[in-house]
């Protein structure tokens, strides 16, 4: 069928048969949407979870070896320099592997994106486009 046999059909249905077909194409509509969004909001959690779950793991096994290198690393330091400059220097590679850290996982963290859906808010939008033209050209 043509969009135009299509519309000279709709033309000859009684009001109340074109707003049930309305309440249940615009329900199918609005269920296919929903299921769109649980999909996209759904693989957006996954990321952002695997990231933090990541991030955790980094930090647990950086503490534990982090005891144990920043004292055989001041202890062997301080053979040569007095134990404050020994400590001093350690303390400075630290905080600079700590920041590059830091900034790995704000990479990362950016890949996963925002949490808003955009894809569903763009289907929306054109599902509310093409049922106002719908509605239009059905009034005219």
């Amino acid at each position: 069928m043509t969009t135009a046999e299509i519309n000279g059909a709709v033309r000859h249905l009684p009001l109340a048969e074109l707003l049930r077909r309305f309440r249940a194409e615009a329900a199918e509509l609005a269920g296919v949407e929903m299921d769109v969004l649980r999909d996209e909001l759904g693989e957006k959690r996954r990321r952002a979870v695997s990231a933090v779950a990541l991030g955790g793991i980094a930090l647990l096994l950086a503490l534990c070896g982090l005891g144990a290198l920043v004292a055989a690393a001041i202890l062997g330091l301080d053979t040569v320099l007095p134990a404050w400059a020994a400590a001093l220097i350690v303390g400075a590679v630290l905080v600079i592997g700590a920041i590059g850290a830091a900034l790995a996982a704000r990479a990362q963290l950016h890949r996963v994106g925002t949490p808003i859906p955009r894809r569903t808010i763009d289907n929306v939008k054109e599902d509310v486009t093409w049922l106002t033209t719908r509605a239009r050209s059905g009034l005219s």
